[in-house]
């Protein structure tokens, strides 16, 4: 089975894992070279190719089984790995990827009472923020580097002007009695880094410098926002569920393919009609398969 997955990894998976054609070179060829000397991201990178074999083939049972397997060995050796890793350490490299393909396991084989895929991708990339800060602390990772092309946040400037949703803003309109008045400051924190993503929108359309502002939009949310994920706290859920409608648009990654759409069912049958007004665009947009009329509703 090894041998299949890896010969599976090589031809099929590593190539369209990532976005952009230097991210896909560094899995194709450079993981599999740092996954040799470390088991868990072996484990990790044959894991990856079972759960494609699994989106290729979701009625096989194996398949969901033995990713299963691969995900258990990899996350037990990767947590023994993390509590001794320093940036000098000769497997920093491999830690630093394999928090990174995490993400991607963590989104696949999901059942209907799952933990929220966008609660759990918070967690990860607070823990990938941890690894990134022990080189760089201002949460940056050296491009130049022979992994680096897998951590790049945004590949042009933003010249649009970053903006929101009134109804977000008005959202954040609170006395002082509510739960979430002493957390108000991380939410306008959020919803900035939020407004990021509609300028790219703007800005770049429907291509691959606003898909990867999507997909790293998490490392840019404040560390004090993913508690209020994890909580579920209203508001947090509802700057989620905008967030995984962007999710929507994203093209080119097998492993988000119905993805938002569960998140958003799940987030909007968790808050009720007390926040329908607020969540109108989401729940439009679960409605909605077109790409091009999702980015007509997240910008009207």
């Amino acid at each position: 089975m090894d041998v299949r997955m890896m010969h599976h990894y090589s031809a099929f998976t590593g190539p369209i894992v990532a976005l952009g054609p230097e991210a896909c070179h560094v899995m194709q060829f450079a993981v599999p070279s740092l996954a040799f000397e470390n088991g868990f991201l072996m484990n990790g990178m044959l894991g990856l190719a079972s759960l494609h074999n699994q989106h290729l083939l979701p009625q096989n049972e194996e398949h969901k089984r033995q990713t299963a397997l691969y995900r258990v060995k990899a996350i037990r050796d990767y947590r023994a790995a993390v509590m001794t890793v320093t940036k000098d350490s000769k497997n920093y490299e491999a830690v630093l990827v394999m928090a990174l393909l995490l993400v991607v396991l963590a989104s696949g084989d999901r059942n209907d009472n799952d933990e929220l895929t966008v609660v759990n991708w918070m967690g990860l990339y607070r823990g990938l923020r941890l690894i990134v800060s022990m080189k760089t602390p201002e949460g940056g990772v050296n491009t130049t580097t022979t992994v680096g092309p897998l951590f790049v946040r945004n590949i042009n400037d933003l010249l649009a002007t970053p903006m929101v949703p009134n109804v977000l803003v008005d959202m954040l309109y609170m006395d002082p009695s509510d739960q979430d008045f002493g957390d108000l400051e991380v939410y306008c924190q959020t919803l900035d880094t939020l407004g990021n993503l509609y300028a790219s929108l703007r800005q770049d359309e429907l291509s691959e410098p606003l898909f990867i502002r999507i997909i790293s939009w998490p490392s840019f949310t404040p560390q004090a926002f993913t508690d209020l994920v994890k909580n579920k706290r209203p508001r947090a859920l509802i700057i989620c569920a905008y967030y995984m409608s962007f999710i929507k648009l994203v093209s080119g990654l097998w492993w988000l393919e119905g993805l938002a759409d569960r998140d958003l069912f799940a987030i909007i049958e968790m808050l009720g009609q007390d926040w329908n007004q607020v969540l109108d665009v989401p729940m439009e947009i679960l409605r909605t398969k077109e790409k091009q009329k999702i980015v007509e509703i997240l910008l009207r």
